[in-house]
């Protein structure tokens, strides 16, 4: 039989062995392999299941999907029992109606019939299969009915009800094989087991409370509930991170009151939701006047931008852009602001995707992959750089799914003890900036195995042993691993780009994608990153100017204004060059709430939330996911579009919305797939001796608010307080709760947590929703704030 391998169109591949079978008479043929199951899905045919989930490794616990083959002696369980040539299979009899019904009633021993106040009410499978069955009584009883479900959870807003258990053992296996977080185990043995939750292992996912088919754990993030008849669900898609994730929110009375879709999300993106109801937002347009704000109307707004741009020069006003606006309000802003005179258009998307486009024209010669991340299912060895589980756990859980399923290698290079390194075969732990002596060594050494013998990046495996700490078993064993692979997977977080090194490090990756045919019969090199349309706003720009880059012109005088539009720079740009930069500076602000941006802005927009815009975003597999509105636009809100037409008015000017609407779709028809050869870029790097930091988590959502200030509780518990994680050893005195962190522009008292977890002289700081924040101490050189292997001189008690 030809080798087995998925298609993403879920069709069989060429060479593939087929099975014929009939199923209630059906004729059917599918992919060996398949199961029972899946075929009847394939010909149209329900088959009732319960603890069965087509995400998860089936292991047939209800016995609801009991079916009957000819020439078997028993029925046999549908979704684990593997299709064979001429089988005939029957779903439904006397007989399986009877089984099922009797599954069903053991089942119901020990859960309550709770319904009415049940919040899966509804919506329960379970409820619906005993209305199928006509179940309407419980002839079975126990003198003593046990709890089967955790007595306790990890988060407060996951709620767990343990007499509805009925361990289909679901969320366990999804904790397991979906999210790899291990956080949910089986206490004890036969009647007396039931679930346990080790809260230190907790994700805060969601993963379990999305895959229990009954309400034995419910999502409790909001206080307002109802039941599905009474509320709308609305497709949209995530706005989190560059995954874009599809999904539904479930509204009720003009609020979002929970999140529902059929595919993996994170915890952000299945709790983060209530950032979409926004509250204390901004409700009409103000304008500041000889120092004093004033509130004012739309027009009176427009009208003082306009005069502005006209007292100043259009041409000495700079534009940055948050990296969440959608594809049409990027197109609308260049299009108008361009034809007004502004040339200096930038956005906070370029310092993620930038060193990462740079890299890839340089070893490949075109702009971008525009291969689907989704690809990576598909590899049978998986190279990441990065904190997937962090940063874009969706990501992680389609590397789980390699493994897994289709029995992928995984070599992890990252500077913390992440919880993806329990499925590595080589987890390579190295200090954030010595990534570039073990790319630089496996460049080489992969070279000479594939021919090129001149190859030589300088790093003999003695100098990267000493330099790094590694085992020479541990390197080579990653070099044979990325050898022998035969559809090799890259994946790298966008936060490895912000540093000195970080065009150099994309380039050292990308090289060892060409050496192991990455885009060529492999699945591809992909960036990740935690802006939602961070690809498709560069795409626009053309990669465009960096924000630090307008900041400068900014602080010489070159530019005397600013428009800032769905970003707040005090949180993605270092604070001591934004103070600098606006200091009697003109600043226009688009945006949802009065941030600390926005409080120093001359005029300041109203601006939409997420839930009300209507639009595109380009997601890290360079598909067009569509933004859909969950509410009505606040009267007092005003589109960009809105905006950029009064503006344009005012110059005389009108927009063509054809012209835009052909923009997009050359923007779209622009992206192709490449797949082919490039060339081999031995990178440069720089290396910084003594202490260097790390920043994980940077860039979330400004509108999450701080934590003063809680915009979205649930989020609030996901994401914590900002900390700095810190070797013990490096502590300037033990049992500190707090230090003062000094760096080459800065200074900051940061929150401690000793930690294992990371190297000596390498402390990493997480990010949270906390006043005190890592821009404080960013680097401002170059292109791109130097957040990663940033100096550090020294750390002290405070």
């Amino acid at each position: 039989m030809s080798e087995m391998l998925p298609r993403s169109d879920g069709g069989p591949l060429r060479g593939m062995k087929m099975v014929n079978l009939k199923i209630d008479g059906k004729e059917v043929e599918i992919e060996e392999g398949k199961t029972i199951l899946e075929a009847a899905k394939k010909a149209g045919v329900r088959i009732p299941t319960l603890c069965y989930h087509e995400k998860l490794l089936p292991i047939a616990s209800c016995r609801v999907c009991l079916v009957e083959v000819e020439g078997f002696e028993k029925p046999v369980t549908a979704c684990n029992t593997l299709v064979q040539e001429g089988m005939s299979v029957r779903t439904q009899s006397p007989l399986l109606i009877k089984l099922r019904r009797e599954s069903l009633k053991l089942i119901l021993i020990n859960h309550p019939l709770d319904c009415p106040i049940c919040d899966r009410g509804g919506e329960c499978e379970l409820q619906n299969l005993v209305y199928e069955l006509g179940i309407s009584e419980e002839p079975y009883f126990v003198e003593e009915k046990r709890e089967r479900g955790p007595q306790k959870g990890a988060v407060s807003f996951i709620r767990h009800w343990p007499d509805r258990c009925v361990l289909c053992l679901r969320c366990i296996r999804a904790c397991q094989e979906i999210s790899g977080a291990r956080a949910l185990e089986l206490e004890g043995t036969g009647y007396a087991a039931r679930i346990k939750v080790k809260e230190e292992r907790c994700l805060k996912c969601g993963e379990c409370v999305r895959v229990c088919p009954i309400g034995a754990m419910t999502e409790r993030t909001f206080v307002k509930r109802a039941r599905p008849w009474q509320r709308e669900e609305k497709e949209t898609v995530c706005s989190h991170c560059s995954l874009a994730c599809e999904l539904r929110i479930k509204a009720f009375e003009g609020e979002a009151v929970g999140v529902s879709s059929e595919k993996s999300l994170c915890g952000k993106g299945y709790f983060g939701f209530q950032y979409l109801n926004p509250k204390e937002r901004l409700l009409r347009p103000l304008i500041r006047t000889n120092g004093y704000v004033r509130g004012g109307t739309f027009e009176e707004a427009v009208e003082a931008v306009r005069s502005a741009l006209k007292k100043v020069g259009s041409e000495k006003f700079g534009v940055i852009l948050g990296g969440r606006l959608t594809v049409e309000e990027g197109l609308y802003l260049k299009e108008v602001l361009s034809q007004i005179g502004i040339k200096e258009i930038g956005s906070t998307s370029h310092f993620h995707t930038g060193p990462f486009f740079k890299a890839f024209k340089e070893v490949f010669g075109e702009n971008c992959p525009g291969r689907s991340l989704e690809e990576v299912k598909e590899a049978d060895l998986v190279f990441v750089v990065g904190d997937l589980e962090g940063e874009n756990q969706v990501s992680a859980n389609w590397v789980r799914e390699a493994i897994f399923k289709n029995g992928a290698r995984l070599i992890l290079l990252y500077p913390r003890k992440v919880l993806l390194r329990e499925e590595a075969d080589c987890f390579l732990q190295v200090k954030a900036g010595d990534e570039g002596l073990v790319l630089g060594w496996l460049i080489q050494e992969l070279g000479k195995k594939k021919g090129f013998e001149g190859l030589s990046v300088g790093f003999d495996l003695e100098s990267v042993k000493n330099k790094t700490q590694l085992s020479e078993d541990l390197l080579k064993e990653a070099l044979e691993l990325l050898s022998e692979a035969k559809r090799p997977s890259f994946l790298v977080s966008s936060l490895y780009g912000l540093s000195e090194n970080g065009q150099a490090l994309m380039e050292g990756l990308m090289s060892l994608g060409v050496l192991s045919g990455a885009m060529k019969e492999g699945c591809g090199i992909h960036l990740v990153g935690p802006q939602a349309n961070m690809i498709g706003l560069s795409l626009i720009l053309n990669d465009g100017a960096s924000p630090l880059e307008i900041l400068r012109k900014l602080e010489k005088g070159e530019l005397q204004g600013l428009f800032v539009f769905g970003e707040d720079l005090f949180y993605t740009c270092p604070k001591g060059l934004v103070e600098r930069a606006l200091r009697e500076k003109y600043l226009v602000v688009w945006d949802l709430y009065l941030g600390p941006l926005a409080q120093r802005a001359n005029v300041v927009i109203p601006g939409l939330s997420h839930g009300e815009k209507e639009g595109h975003f380009i997601d890290s597999s360079y598909q067009l996911k569509k933004v859909r509105p969950v509410f009505q636009v606040e009267k007092e809100a005003i589109p960009i579009s809105a905006f950029m037409q009064e503006l344009a008015a005012g110059f005389g000017l009108k927009v063509d919305l054809q012209k835009i609407q052909r923009l997009q779709e050359e923007l779209i028809q622009g992206i192709k797939r490449f797949e082919g050869e490039g060339r081999i870029k031995v990178p440069s790097f720089t290396f910084v001796e003594g202490f260097r930091l790390f920043v994980e988590r940077a860039f979330l959502n400004h509108h999450l608010g701080t934590r003063d200030e809680i915009k979205d509780p649930a989020m609030a518990e996901i994401v914590g307080t900002g900390r700095l994680l810190i070797n013990p050893d490096d502590l300037p005195e033990k049992g500190l709760k707090e230090v003062k962190l000094i760096g080459a522009s800065g200074e900051i008292v940061l929150e401690v947590q000793e930690s294992e977890e990371i190297l000596s002289g390498n402390p990493c700081f997480r990010v949270g929703l906390n006043p005190v924040n890592f821009t404080e101490i960013m680097g401002e050189e170059g292109e791109v704030p130097h957040i990663w292997s940033a100096p550090i001189k020294r750390i002290e008690r405070v």
